[in-house]
């Protein structure tokens, strides 16, 4: 099941920053992966790679904003 980026946020709101550097990593190599495997993209299943794809793009989003906020929270 896939879930909102708002809701992903949410979820690792309280996340540590190390974490937060974790999910990173693991979403960027999903997309790289997508990225670079054409065989992936023709994988027959629902939601559709593609899907999975703007998904994990927008968790990035979400995932990159934590980290930013929790840099700086650090600072003060």
């Amino acid at each position: 099941m896939m879930i909102s980026p708002e809701t992903f946020r949410k979820m690792h709101e309280n996340d540590s920053l190390e974490e937060c550097y974790r999910i990173r990593r693991e979403l960027m190599d999903d997309l790289i992966e997508f990225e670079d495997n054409e065989s992936a993209r023709e994988a027959y299943m629902m939601p559709s790679p593609e899907t999975f794809y703007v998904i994990n793009n927008l968790y990035l989003i979400e995932i990159c904003r934590l980290i930013e906020k929790k840099l700086y929270e650090e600072e003060e």
